[in-house]
């Protein structure tokens, strides 16, 4: 049974989620309409990281934890460092994400948000009903960013290529990075047969991220993957 009716329902408080309901917010196009955000999570941790290249200011700069103009790219027989100029390359923390959205949204008159899971979406010709662990909504839009498709290794038209990253926070006692350049691509790993490189984003002189970026058709053991938060304090 439809309890609440909302013009908009947005599932998922990810990246697009947030930004989606913001820019609704923001948009007087909008100011008569209820929009519902549905997120099961209730904590706003760091569980992950934006690097993403931008031209000139952008809506999260005084968020950053870093940006870089000069990039490098390294081979097995060669070093190229370029200037990006007017671009830049930015790295912003999921923690600092979500709470710029949260704080702006919590201050919204036509964005609610709720802390449920859901359970199902059923169309019909006139709005669409969401139900959830609480109760079910109604909805003249649903914009669902939950990730339910067919599992792509059923698929058999194109090759299935699986994307790995496993990254280390370093401090180090001693200036190891240099700190106003980004190694963006270093390739001169041995690719194995397949496509594989490490990259390097310098917060200091002492401390950053080194991450090494995998594609291949398997994923990579469990294993492997507890590294991915693994954090390395050199004595």
């Amino acid at each position: 049974m439809v309890q609440d009716k909302f013009d908009y329902i947005i599932i998922g408080a990810g990246a697009a989620g947030l930004m989606l309901a913001t820019a609704m917010d923001q948009d007087p196009f909008f100011a008569s309409n209820r929009i519902l955000l549905l997120e099961k999570q209730t904590t706003r941790s760091n569980d992950r990281t934006w690097s993403y290249w931008e031209k000139g200011s952008g809506p999260y700069d005084s968020l950053l934890t870093r940006q870089w103009e000069e990039i490098k790219f390294k081979g097995v027989n060669q070093v190229l460092i370029k200037n990006i100029q007017p671009y830049s390359y930015k790295t912003l923390r999921g923690q600092d994400f979500y709470s710029f959205h949260y704080q702006n949204l919590e201050e919204s008159n036509i964005v609610t948000l709720r802390h449920e899971a859901v359970l199902s979406i059923e169309e019909s010709e006139n709005f669409v009903a969401v139900r959830t662990t609480a109760q079910t909504y109604s909805g003249s839009y649903v914009f669902n960013s939950l990730f339910t498709p067919p599992s792509p290794k059923e698929q058999k038209k194109y090759p299935l290529i699986q994307q790995h990253f496993v990254g280390w926070f370093i401090r180090a006692d001693k200036p190891i990075f240099q700190e106003n350049v980004a190694t963006f691509m270093d390739f001169s790993l041995p690719q194995k047969s397949n496509t594989r490189f490490m990259y390097v984003l310098p917060f200091s002189e002492n401390e950053g991220l080194v991450e090494y970026t995998l594609f291949s058709k398997d994923l990579l053991e469990v294993s492997e993957k507890f590294l991915k938060k693994k954090k390395v304090v050199f004595p």
